[in-house]
């Protein structure tokens, strides 16, 4: 878990390895409550200081339209 941890610290993004790995630890109970806050925590801070890529969303014209 530290491994990931750091490597969201660094502000890189997880590889799809990594996060197939998480995803069974976690389904196997490897990680106790708090390792998965620090993770998930990690995720968030990565991604609110913008160092994830993140697509544009695509707007619609029905949605300019009606202001939804």
């Amino acid at each position: 878990m530290k491994q990931y941890l750091a490597t969201l610290i660094e502000g890189k993004e997880l590889s799809r390895e990594d996060t197939r790995e998480i995803m069974v630890n976690i389904t196997k109970e490897k990680y106790n409550e708090h390792q998965i806050s620090a993770l998930l925590m990690g995720i968030r801070w990565t991604a609110r200081n913008g160092q994830i890529h993140r697509p544009q969303r695509l707007q619609h014209t029905r949605h300019r339209r009606y202001g939804w």
